[in-house]
C-alpha cells in the first residue's frame, strides 16, 4: 500500500471543497475550514507515518519471528450488533458518517488485526473522507493524571506541544475532523479503570461530532454507554476459514488438502474450535506437523499440543525450534500443565490477573514435584507454547477447550483413592461435560467405572428409599427427574420442565454417551418439549383442568404451570416413565458391571498363567 502522505492529502483537500465534514463547512467556512484542516495535518504529520508505521505489518502464530505486511493478512471480519450482521467496511463506512462504535470480542478474535486494518484503509483514503485518523493504543495513556481524555491523547499524538496548538486540536474535535481509533480498553490498569472510562464518557459526549472506534474485551462498562454503537465479533464462516488458510505462508498443497478436508465436513465437527483467526492459526499449524486433523477429539488436542510444543518454521522449510526458558521436556511440560489446568479448572478460573496465574503455577509445579522459576514458565506458557496469552491485563487461554482437555488428561493419569469423588466433582452436569467428553475419548473405561457407574447406583439407591405406601412417592420420584412441569391443552403436551440437579446429570448422560433410551421414557420423542403426558379425560371433572393457566401464545391452546406436583402427577403417565427410566439406569448399570467383571476376569487369568510358568 501507498499511503497518502499528509502534504499530498492538504494540497488536495484545498482542491476538494465539500469532502469535509458539513456541519464544520457551514459553521467556519469553506476557506477556513481548508486552512485550518491543513495545519492540523501539519501539527500531526509525525504522528499519522508512525500510525502508518505501526499498523502496517503484523506477527502470528505461524510466523512469529517475520513481520507480515497486515494488508496481506488481514481477513474481512464480520460483526453483530442486535439481529444485524455488519461487514468491517460497513463499520468503517459508518463511524466515517459519525456513528461511534465499540467493537467487543475475546482474545484471538481479531479486533487488533481489525483496528490495524481500519487505520490503513482510513490512512488510505483520506482523501476521499478528510478525517485525520488518530491510532491510539490506550495503555500508553496516563490516565491517573487529572487531564482530560482529549489532553492525553493531544500529548502522546503530537511533539508540538504549544497552548495554541492544545487549543486547536480541541477546535478540530469539535468540529470533526478526526477519526480516534482507541484501541483496547480491557488494557487500561484496573486501579485507573474507572477513572478512565469516565474521561470516555465525557469525551464521547463533549465532541458528538468526533468520529470515534474503541475495542474492548466484554464487561469493561461501556457496552451500554448511550451514543456508542456495541458490535460484537462473529465466528467466523468456513470462507473466512478458508481465507484465512489461503493467505498464510504456507506449503501450497497442504494449505489445498486441508481447505479440501474443511469442505469436506471438518469445518463443522471443529466449528467451536475455528472461531477466530487465532485458532484457525492452530488448526493449521497442527495440520502442518502432522498432516492430519483427527476425526477424535482428544487426539486434535493432542496433536495440537505437539505442533505448539514442536514449532517449526514449515514456511521456510528450515527447521526452527524456539528455546524453553525453563528448561522442561515435553514430558515434563506436559505434567505441569495438565496440573494447572486441572487445578484452575476445578476452581472455576478461566482467566487470571498476575497474582492469580503466579500462584497457580506454584501449586502445579510443587504437586508434580518440578524446580524451576515461575517466570520463565510463565514465559513459556505464552510464547513458547503459546497456550496462554495475555488479554488486556489479565492472562487466558488460547482456547478455554485446551484447559478442559489438560484437565481431562490430568484425571486420566491421577492415581489417587478418591478418583471417583475427584471426576464426580470435576465433571459437574452443565459445567464439566466437555471435560467429561475428552476424559471418555482418553479413556472410556475409567469414566464408566469411575463415573457412570457409581451415579446411577446413587440414583437407583434414592429411588429405591422411595416407599411405594408414601402418600407423596410419586412426586418424589419424578423429582428425581425434574423439579416440576408446563403443559398445554386440550391434548396435555409436556411443554417444558423446571429443572434440579437430577435434571442435569440426565441431560449429561444423554449428551454425553447418547444413550437416548434414557431419556425416551420421558419425551417420547427427540424434542425435549414434546410428548403427551395425560391421558384425554383424564382431568375432567377435577379442579386442576381450570388451576394456573393462562392464553399460550397466538393459538387456541392453555398453558399450565405446575410448580406442586404432588397434586398432578398421579393424573399423568410421568411416574410411570421415570420407573421406565429406572429400569433402563438398571440395565446400564449391569452392562458396566458386567464389563467391569469380564476385563479384571482376563486380567487374573494372565497372571495366575504367568505365575504358574
Amino acid at each position: 500500500m501507498e499511503t497518502v502522505s499528509t502534504t499530498t492529502a492538504v494540497t488536495t483537500a484545498a482542491k476538494l471543497l465539500g469532502k469535509g465534514p458539513s456541519s464544520a463547512i457551514t459553521r467556519l467556512g469553506r476557506t477556513a475550514y481548508e486552512k485550518t484542516r491543513a495545519k492540523y495535518f501539519r501539527i500531526f504529520d509525525s504522528y499519522l507515518k508512525y500510525s502508518q508505521e505501526k499498523t502496517a505489518h503484523c506477527k502470528n502464530i505461524l510466523s512469529r519471528n517475520d513481520k507480515l505486511k497486515t494488508l496481506d493478512q488481514y481477513v474481512s471480519v464480520n460483526f453483530s450488533r442486535d439481529e444485524l450482521v455488519l461487514s468491517d467496511e460497513n463499520i468503517l463506512d459508518k463511524s466515517i458518517s459519525g456513528e461511534k462504535f465499540i467493537i467487543v470480542g475475546h482474545a484471538g478474535a481479531g479486533k487488533t488485526m481489525f483496528t490495524k486494518w481500519l487505520t490503513l484503509r482510513l490512512l488510505e483514503t483520506q482523501i476521499q473522507h478528510q478525517l485525520i485518523p488518530l491510532f491510539i493504543e490506550l495503555r500508553e495513556l496516563d490516565f491517573s493524571s487529572d487531564k482530560s481524555l482529549e489532553e492525553l491523547i493531544f500529548d502522546r499524538c503530537t511533539q508540538s506541544r504549544t497552548a495554541a496548538n492544545r487549543n486547536e486540536f480541541k477546535h478540530g474535535l469539535t468540529y470533526g475532523y478526526f477519526f480516534l481509533i482507541l484501541d483496547a480498553v480491557d488494557e487500561i490498569a484496573h486501579n485507573v479503570r474507572e477513572r478512565a472510562l469516565l474521561k470516555i464518557t465525557r469525551f464521547i459526549d463533549f465532541y458528538p461530532d468526533c468520529s470515534v472506534l474503541l475495542t474492548s474485551r466484554k464487561n469493561t462498562g461501556l457496552e451500554s454507554t448511550p451514543n456508542l454503537t456495541c458490535c460484537y465479533t462473529v465466528d467466523m464462516t468456513i470462507e473466512q476459514v478458508i481465507n484465512v488458510i489461503q493467505k498464510s505462508n504456507v506449503d501450497l498443497d497442504l494449505k489445498n488438502a486441508l481447505i479440501d478436508e474443511l469442505a469436506d465436513g471438518l469445518y463443522f465437527r471443529l466449528k467451536s474450535f475455528v472461531s477466530n483467526p487465532l485458532l484457525v492459526s492452530v488448526m493449521l499449524l497442527t495440520y502442518s506437523y502432522s498432516g492430519q486433523i483427527p476425526d477424535r477429539m482428544s487426539l486434535f488436542y493432542s496433536e495440537a499440543f505437539d505442533a505448539l510444543y514442536n514449532l517449526h518454521d514449515t514456511m521456510k522449510g528450515v527447521s526452527f525450534k524456539r528455546s524453553f526458558s525453563s528448561g522442561l521436556d515435553k514430558a515434563a511440560f506436559g505434567r505441569f500443565f495438565s496440573t494447572f489446568c486441572f487445578l484452575t479448572f476445578s476452581e472455576s478460573m478461566y482467566e487470571f490477573d498476575d497474582a492469580s496465574i503466579r500462584k497457580y503455577i506454584d501449586l502445579a509445579l510443587k504437586y508434580c514435584d518440578i524446580e524451576c522459576r515461575i517466570d520463565d514458565l510463565l514465559l513459556d506458557l505464552m510464547e513458547a507454547v503459546c497456550l496462554i496469552q495475555k488479554d488486556g491485563l489479565v492472562f487466558v487461554f488460547i482456547h478455554r477447550s485446551f484447559q478442559e482437555y489438560f484437565s481431562a488428561r490430568f484425571l486420566q493419569s491421577y492415581g489417587g483413592n478418591d478418583l471417583e469423588t475427584i471426576i464426580a466433582t470435576t465433571c459437574i452436569p452443565g459445567r464439566g461435560d466437555t471435560v467429561l467428553r475428552l476424559l471418555k475419548d482418553i479413556n472410556a473405561d475409567m469414566v464408566d467405572f469411575n463415573y457412570v457407574l457409581p451415579q446411577i447406583k446413587k440414583w437407583i439407591g434414592k429411588y429405591d428409599r422411595i416407599k411405594i405406601q408414601d402418600r407423596n412417592s410419586d412426586a418424589k420420584r419424578v423429582k428425581l427427574v425434574m423439579e416440576g412441569f408446563s403443559v398445554t391443552t386440550p391434548d396435555y403436551r409436556l411443554s417444558s420442565i423446571s429443572t434440579n440437579e437430577h435434571t442435569y446429570l440426565f441431560m449429561q448422560l444423554h449428551d454425553v454417551f447418547a444413550r437416548v433410551d434414557i431419556i425416551k421414557p420421558l419425551f417420547e420423542e427427540k424434542s425435549i418439549f414434546s410428548g403427551k403426558i395425560i391421558p384425554p379425560g383424564a382431568l375432567e371433572g377435577t379442579p386442576l383442568a381450570i388451576t394456573n393457566s393462562r392464553p399460550f401464545g397466538n393459538s387456541d391452546e392453555t398453558y399450565i404451570r405446575v410448580n406442586d406436583i404432588s397434586d398432578w402427577v398421579s393424573y399423568t403417565n410421568i411416574p410411570e416413565r421415570v420407573f421406565d427410566i429406572m429400569i433402563e439406569l438398571r440395565s446400564w448399570q449391569k452392562e458396566i458391571e458386567q464389563k467391569r467383571s469380564r476385563k479384571t476376569s482376563m486380567i487374573e487369568t494372565l497372571f495366575k498363567s504367568k505365575a504358574r510358568k
